[in-house]
């Protein structure tokens, strides 16, 4: 067996943990580090000496097979081309005093130690321990595993939610037209007998006739009230003539009810877009409204639907007392959190600023790309 001078390797032990240093050809284990047996849990008695492969047999059976395969094929390479050759990452079952085993993972390096003649003296194979690392990949492998199907699941929970409000979409639709047709008929056919009646009643009893006649009034106010709770399930001018004009009446009807005075600004003609996001800008526009007249204390009202660009946007704002927007979106609110939904299924993207005293300006992007 050929003699290694200690000295000369004692800097390389203490600076580089795990090491073998191997004598070649035979393999034989002529020096080990003290770290090397610490993280193997063995004695230097019990592989000094010994050829490599009788402490890894390279047997297909035993733990840690693998790693011995491609230990055998590095060598190999390492005493073919004389240069060091870096293995891949392996993992070993080390065995415990108590005979149970416990998983490390190793990087191991073959280096050749060469003679005067250039041929191969040794071979330091040092093993650097990177199970934390491993773990460390592993656990972030983990994590970002839980993210993607985190994400499918708000991606499928997003898709769900625009089914649904299509679906309720279609069954506003349904209704409003059942209301007007059927019961807007029948009331319009009730009015037509009354006035009948009335004519035929002429000259009888006019406390009869006050009675035909206030009768006639309730039938009127009837008939109004259908078309306007069927006009807010779905109005048909939205279907009819498009958003810009559904907008206008919008606005009209709010003004109505709520005295505060609104404008519009809108391209000259109608982008042509979806029903998809006609109606989800709609909506938005329609709960914008109900938050003015419910919070804003406003008298006035502006709303802007333009095409800037490759950008579809609607922009509502009034001049009443405002908020803080922090603290609102905080709360999470249904309204808000509904416009905030709409948008995303768009595709957009949905903005709100507040000022306390200043006002407030909801504000709704839509790349033309998906209207």
């Amino acid at each position: 067996m050929a003699q290694i001078n200690q000295p000369d390797f004692k800097k390389i032990f203490e600076s580089s943990p795990g090491l073998y240093l191997i004598l070649l050809p035979d393999l034989t284990i002529v020096a080990v580090s003290d770290s090397y047996l610490n993280a193997t849990m063995t004695k230097r008695e019990e592989i000094l000496g010994k050829d490599l492969f009788e402490v890894f047999p390279d047997n297909p059976d035993d733990v840690g097979a693998t790693g011995v395969s491609n230990l055998r094929a590095s060598l190999n390479i390492v005493r073919k081309e004389k240069k060091a050759h870096t293995m891949a990452i392996q993992k070993y079952d080390i065995r415990r005093p108590d005979g149970t085993f416990e998983e490390r993972h190793w990087s191991p390096l073959n280096t050749p130690v060469l003679d005067e003649n250039n041929e191969v003296l040794y071979i330091i194979h040092r093993v650097e321990d990177v199970t934390e690392m491993v773990k460390m990949k592993e656990l972030e492998k983990q994590q970002k595993q839980k993210i993607k199907e985190s994400t499918e699941l708000i991606e499928q929970m997003r898709q769900l939610s625009e089914h649904l409000q299509n679906i309720r979409e279609e069954e506003r639709a349904n209704i409003a037209r059942e209301i007007h047709d059927e019961l807007g008929q029948q009331m319009t056919a009730m009015k037509m007998d009354i006035s009948w009646l009335l004519k035929k009643m002429k000259g009888i009893d006019d406390t009869v006739q006050r009675r035909m006649g206030d009768l006639t009034s309730i039938v009127d106010e009837t008939i109004k009230s259908i078309r306007r709770i069927a006009a807010e399930l779905r109005p048909g001018i939205l279907d009819d003539l498009g958003l810009i004009a559904a907008i206008e009446w919008q606005l009209k009807e709010f003004e109505k009810r709520s005295g505060i005075h609104t404008k519009i600004n809108s391209s000259e003609d109608e982008p042509n877009i979806s029903e998809h996001v006609k109606t989800g800008l709609f909506r938005i526009l329609q709960e914008s409204l109900t938050n003015v007249a419910r919070h804003a204390k406003a008298k006035h009202v502006n709303v802007s639907f333009l095409e800037e660009e490759d950008y579809l946007i609607l922009t509502i704002a009034d001049d009443g007392v405002g908020f803080e927007a922090k603290k609102v979106m905080a709360n999470k609110t249904f309204g808000l959190l509904g416009m905030k939904e709409r948008s995303t299924m768009m595709g957009g993207s949905y903005e709100i600023f507040s000022t306390p005293k200043k006002g407030t300006v909801v504000s709704v992007t839509v790349p033309l790309q998906f209207v």
